[in-house]
């Protein structure tokens, strides 16, 4: 009898459990808003949304002008002279000076003379002689009325003063035309950039010049480029 009671008993428990497994099975899995591990199916359109990145028209470019590449625009004469504020280039002498012995007694003198008395020929169709000068002090006096300088060691009115630490050339008031580097080798560089910008040529190209009217002016160039180089 005592085993019957207790089966009983037993069986009673039970109920309560299996009443409350028939209800959990009869809910669809994955309907808990806060199970674990379970996904929430999204919107094809609105994930398309959140990972597609906002973008901006793109803006019309804004036309850049061109920078002249020169200062001075050049413009041919109309009767195709040739003129250093007003004077005849003709009248003009080519005067390079070497700063002191040992550059002097170095470099090629022929050579470099030969190099720009070629190119101004060849621009100009003057044949010019070039007066080549050791001058170890600053040269005060005028070696001819009209000059055209190459060097450095020398002062004339109008010419800034001397710096070994600039290539620099130009016209001053009266006319005098300079050509200031701390190197010689530089020389007929100077020159056909001057020649390419007041006289039309492009840069050693041998073509010949349709006249020039220098007035005064001014140009300064890096002390040294990779170009240059």
């Amino acid at each position: 009898m005592k085993r019957f009671l207790s089966i009983l008993i037993a069986l009673l428990l039970l109920i309560p459990l299996l009443i409350s497994c028939g209800e959990s099975a009869a809910v669809p899995g994955g309907e808990s808003g806060s199970a674990e591990g379970t996904e929430v199916p999204s919107d094809p359109a609105s994930s398309e949304e959140e990972t597609e990145p906002a973008t901006e028209p793109i803006a019309e470019p804004v036309p850049i002008p061109d920078k002249p590449m020169y200062e001075y625009d050049y413009a041919a004469p109309e009767d195709g002279s040739f003129t250093v504020c007003g004077t005849d280039l003709s009248e003009y002498e080519l005067i390079m000076y070497f700063p002191n012995d040992s550059v002097y007694n170095y470099m090629d003198r022929v050579t470099l003379a030969k190099k720009i008395q070629d190119t101004c020929l060849d621009a100009t169709g003057l044949e010019k002689k070039i007066y080549v000068v050791k001058n170890e002090r600053y040269n005060t006096e005028k070696r001819a009325e009209h000059e055209i300088l190459f060097g450095n060691n020398f002062e004339r009115e109008g010419i800034p003063e001397a710096d070994l630490k600039k290539n620099y050339y130009g016209v001053t008031a009266d006319g005098t035309v300079y050509f200031c580097t701390p190197s010689p080798v530089l020389y007929s560089y100077l020159f056909n950039l001057f020649l390419e910008e007041f006289f039309g040529v492009p840069f050693e190209s041998g073509e010949n010049s349709k006249g020039c009217a220098l007035t005064e002016c001014y140009r300064e160039i890096p002390l040294m480029t990779t170009d240059v180089l």
